[in-house]
């Protein structure tokens, strides 16, 4: 075959033993037409039996493309004008010349420097040999807007490695040459400026089938141990630098926060190390000042611990020892009662009253103070608690301000709980004796339930008495704290206060809920039993 004139679109020559078609369209993208197709097609049967030819060498003509595929708008151009035998053609023969490329028995050597993409993805990717300079560029623009990748592409992406080729064929995402070369579109990297040498090198070769592979192979070992150069370099400045800081943060993230960390390698390692430094130095100082507060907040509250401790014991001591000469006082004031009440005037015997009532209000006074000074300071551990034998004991305690007052207590079923028999006695006996004391017009109607809540059981106790107004829903806790004059309820203001001692002491809280409209309702939490704990009351 006699070399193409210049104007042709496929330039088709002989270059001693080597078969050289440079696809001639540059201002196209070297876009295949159909009579590009068909030269090529025809240099290829022809060499294929001359003995002259051993080797066939692809080229694009111009720096911006290789092949950018067909020739959309000359195949537009020809739906238009409704030559669509015309379209078929191409097709067909663009990809009979693909598996032509494919089959071919001499080695083909496509040198892609540009654009590479649709028509000349097959044209390229089926040859043996495949060269990417640092133009070079693998596009599917067809992805972007819908279509299946071309033929061409579709017979070569899935069996890229790493299902690379699958990934381009859904993201329609470009490569450059190093991609190529990577993911194995390309089988060597050669600089563009390299590339008219290494086209004459490979036309000259007398012995196409060995000295071909000769100067890939070189090429290719060229091509390994400048990128093992750049592998070893990369490992010694950023790499073991980046290793040996890592394992120096681990070392401070593990609790060592003493250890500085060595500011060695690159400028950014070193940056990296110091703020890593900066922000350990701030833990650390962080840290001591939290050790300081918790060593302060360990001696306050032991100094509460002590303070309780102390308030608790002279509650009881002062009680205990004021029972005795009160018994006295009282006593004395009752016989002065009994034995000169009428014979000394109305103002003595008014005198005397007074006496004998303090005396008496003075002692439940301090009953209750000792009391309230002993809850939570059994020696008796917290366990199993039937809450019906403690609310059986509790209304046992009131039966006789119950019938007095023509009272009514429901109560549902209640749980077994965490605590002790006779403080849980005292809870309901003190919530119970508020309610009857507190009454309104009508008879008495006190309601207790309970229901599961998480790890607690949870109590309520409502009435139909006078209430509480929302404001005194903490005050009513406070130990000594009244509502009420003396004279119109009596009472030493302490029952509260000992529900309230006794529910924490158990692990529980109790309330007012503010929300009720008639009358008061107090709720409380008592830890529910553990698995393993018995239900024995």
């Amino acid at each position: 075959m006699t070399a193409s004139s210049p104007e042709a679109e496929a330039l088709v020559e002989r270059r001693g033993r080597a078969g050289v078609i440079v696809l001639n369209r540059p201002k196209a993208l070297n876009a295949l037409t159909l009579t590009m197709v068909r030269l090529i097609g025809a240099a290829l049967d022809e060499w294929k039996g001359d003995h002259a030819v051993d080797r066939v060498l692809f080229l694009g003509a111009g720096e911006r493309a290789f092949c950018a595929g067909g020739d959309i708008r000359r195949l537009y151009e020809l739906g238009r004008a409704g030559d669509h035998d015309a379209q078929l053609t191409f097709w067909r023969e663009e990809y009979q010349l693909d598996l032509r490329i494919k089959t071919y028995p001499k080695p083909i050597v496509a040198l892609m420097d540009g654009i590479v993409m649709g028509g000349g993805v097959g044209l390229a990717m089926h040859a043996g040999h495949t060269v990417a300079g640092e133009r070079f560029v693998f596009a599917m623009p067809e992805v972007g807007i819908g279509f299946f990748p071309d033929v061409g592409a579709s017979w070569l992406l899935p069996r890229l490695p790493s299902h690379a080729g699958v990934y381009f064929a859904l993201t329609g995402l470009r490569a450059n040459a190093g991609d190529a070369v990577a993911f194995g579109l390309a089988q060597t990297f050669v600089p563009s400026a390299a590339f008219p040498a290494l086209a004459q090198a490979l036309a000259s070769l007398d012995d196409a089938s060995d000295e071909l592979h000769v100067a890939l192979l070189a090429i290719a070992i060229g091509f390994v141990l400048v990128v093992a150069g750049l592998a070893v370099v990369l490992r010694n400045t950023a790499i073991r630098p980046v290793h040996r800081l890592a394992a120096e943060a681990r070392r401070v993230a593990d609790g060592d926060f003493g250890h500085e960390v060595a500011q060695t390698g690159p400028r950014e390692i070193r940056a990296l190390a110091a703020d890593v430094n900066t922000m350990r130095l701030r833990i650390l100082r962080e840290l001591a000042t939290v050790q300081e507060a918790n060593e302060a907040l360990a001696e306050h509250a032991a100094g509460l611990q002590r303070s309780n401790a102390e308030l608790e014991q002279f509650a009881y001591v002062a009680s205990h020892d004021l029972q005795e000469p009160l018994r006295k006082v009282t006593s004395f004031c009752q016989l002065l009662q009994r034995r000169y009440g009428g014979q000394l005037d109305e103002r003595a015997d008014q005198y005397i009253d007074f006496a004998v009532d303090g005396a008496k209000r003075m002692q439940v006074l301090i009953n209750d103070l000792l009391a309230f000074s002993r809850a939570g300071r059994s020696a008796e551990e917290l366990g199993p608690v039937a809450c019906d034998a403690a609310l059986a004991t509790a209304t046992a305690n009131l039966s006789t301000q119950i019938a007095e007052t023509g009272a009514v207590i429901e109560a549902g079923p209640l749980p077994v709980v965490r605590g002790q028999l006779t403080l849980m006695s005292v809870v309901f006996q003190n919530l119970l004796g508020n309610a009857l004391k507190f009454t309104g017009e009508q008879p008495p109607r006190i309601v207790i339930t309970a229901e599961r809540d998480g790890a607690f059981w949870s109590f309520s106790v409502t009435d139909n008495g006078i209430g509480i107004e929302p404001e005194y829903a903490n005050r009513v806790f406070l130990i000594f704290q009244r509502l009420h004059e003396r004279a119109a309820y009596p009472g030493t203001g302490i029952g509260l206060a000992m529900c309230r001692k006794i529910i924490e002491y158990f692990g529980g809280r109790i309330w007012l809920d503010t929300g009720v409209g008639d009358g008061a309702r107090f709720c409380f939490t008592v830890p529910a039993l553990a698995d393993d704990e018995g239900t024995d009351g």
